[in-house]
């Protein structure tokens, strides 16, 4: 025969599930092995346990396959190996303890109460199974006290609720995490490994004020025109990927994000009134999109950062999406990036500096500004095509193009000596490889010392030769815009074959 007694002493963490649901924990058994005997039945039925007692600490509660074993209140604490169905009702609790195996199903089934699944110390869920998280935001997976809860590779979790619910449990994930009908939040304190997958597919999946840390062949997946959305959180390492209109994204009036070593091989957009904070290098073969409507949109760098790979970075018709960085920082732009669009790289940030390997086109007609305070070294593209691109700074262009097409503009705002020419030229020496090109019915301006063209030069009193060295093309036009026009350089009558703009000349390289 089976010997019970009644425990007087709680486990903490069953104290702590009724504290969290405001009901009275049920007592608990001893040691002793418990099978779930009926095919279904209440869990905090004595009788339907074969150790004759609900499971307690040093217990490992069995749910056979085909059995139904149904929490109603606050129950734990206790290991499971559940093959069969555990279903935790509306504003009940189960808690757990140590190595637990879930080949079955798990279900927490809130309808407005909060409904929990807690773990306490060193825990982990392993198994093939699948926990299901019903539509409601108060279904919460979470820590009781300092907790280290470890999902395996085999385990998912899936549907409406928070997981951390911002206790101090850490979260180290092998497994599938997704986000489907209401939405699924991760808050979690003491931060989150990802090893593997979390996945929106069908709602947004929010990972909220949380550091997550990734392995290798972890992923921020994004699936059916759903979103994983960054609201104040760090991602080290890994990657996003996206299919079908699905994005990773961050939340509106978050500036706090922060991205490390990141690869991006789908779509990441940055939505009106946001920002993430380059703190390592993002390898880009998706998209990024900033996407201002009229509030600032931001990349910030802190430090000096690169962003590599073969993407395009697409900015919206918008004078607010910026690129900037801290205090003596660098943007390198990779061979295989292409930014487009229209808004502001610099953003008059000290000491910033911009090394553009890749290429630059401004196509909108709000028009992209550059303006790097520490200069631009251009060793591949800046184009105008569709919207002008002003050139607000010191541009060293030896080996790259600047070029302007379709009837665009490259207004060049600053131009001087000593290294800070548009053409090439490094202290009034030709450079054999820069070129600008300006297409469709505008200019040619080159600097190709093995053509035999002479340097396009000017002094402060002595305007370029810009007749000898100015070949019409395909479009539009560089010229200084207004804020250049202390230049000593001022547009001739006597040029007929070079129409300059009225408000301002053409600026080669145009010396102070």
């Amino acid at each position: 025969m089976t010997t019970t007694r009644l425990r007087t002493r709680k486990t903490a963490l069953a104290l702590a599930v009724a504290v969290v649901l405001g009901v009275t924990p049920w007592q608990e058994s001893l040691a002793v092995p418990c099978a779930f005997n009926p095919a279904s039945g209440d869990w905090g039925t004595l009788g339907n346990w074969s150790c004759g007692a609900v499971p307690g600490a040093a217990d490992t509660a069995t749910v056979a396959s085909g059995k139904t074993a149904t929490v109603s209140g606050a129950q734990g604490a206790t290991a499971i190996s559940n093959a069969g169905t555990i279903s935790i009702n509306n504003n009940s609790g189960l808690g757990l303890l140590g190595t637990n195996v879930n080949d079955g199903l798990i279900n927490l089934n809130s309808f407005g109460n909060n409904t929990d699944l807690t773990f306490s110390g060193a825990a982990a869920l392993n198994g093939s199974g699948t926990v299901n998280m019903s539509n409601s935001s108060v279904n919460r997976i979470l820590g009781v006290g300092a907790t280290t809860l470890s999902i395996g590779a085999g385990q998912t979790i899936q549907g409406a609720g928070k997981i951390g619910a911002a206790t101090a449990m850490a979260l180290i994930n092998n497994g599938t995490i997704v986000s489907t009908l209401s939405g699924l939040f991760i808050n979690s304190a003491a931060g989150v490994t990802n090893n593997s997958v979390l996945r929106a597919d069908g709602a947004t999946l929010v990972l909220e004020n949380t550091a997550f840390n990734q392995g290798a062949a972890g992923t921020l997946n994004a699936l059916n025109g759903s979103v994983v959305q960054l609201s104040n959180s760090s991602i080290t390492g890994g990657s996003f990927s996206t299919a079908s209109g699905g994005a990773v994204a961050t939340a509106g009036a978050t500036f706090g994000n922060t991205l490390s070593g990141v690869t991006n091989t789908g779509t990441f957009n940055l939505v009106n009134n946001s920002g993430i904070v380059l703190g390592g290098t993002l390898t880009n073969n998706g998209s990024v999109n900033l996407i201002s409507s009229g509030n600032v949109t931001d990349i910030a760098l802190s430090g000096s950062r690169s962003i590599l790979g073969s993407g395009v970075i697409a900015l919206s018709n918008y004078a607010n999406n910026r690129i900037y960085g801290t205090a003596g920082s660098t943007l390198t732009l990779g061979s295989g990036q292409t930014l487009t669009g229209a808004g502001v790289i610099g953003a008059g940030a000290s000491n910033f500096a911009l090394v553009n390997q890749g290429t630059i086109v401004a196509s909108s007609n709000a028009g992209l500004l550059i303006n790097a305070s520490a200069g631009v070294t251009n060793t591949g593209t800046l184009r105008a095509d569709g919207g002008t691109l002003s050139l607000q700074t010191t541009v060293n262009s030896g080996g790259g193009t600047i070029e302007a097409r379709n009837g665009s503009g490259a207004a060049a705002q600053r131009c001087g000596h000593q290294q800070r020419q548009l053409l090439g030229q490094r202290s009034g020496q030709p450079d054999h490889h820069g070129e600008c090109r300006f297409g469709h019915a505008g200019w040619r301006h080159r600097d190709r010392a093995a053509d035999g063209g002479q340097q396009l030069r000017g002094t402060p009193d002595r305007r370029p030769d810009l007749q000898r060295h100015v070949e019409p093309e395909l479009g539009g036009q560089l010229y200084r815009s207004d804020s250049g026009r202390r230049a000593h350089h001022r547009r001739r009558s006597d040029d007929p074959d070079v129409q300059l703009p009225e408000q301002s000349p053409v600026c080669g390289q145009c010396q102070r």
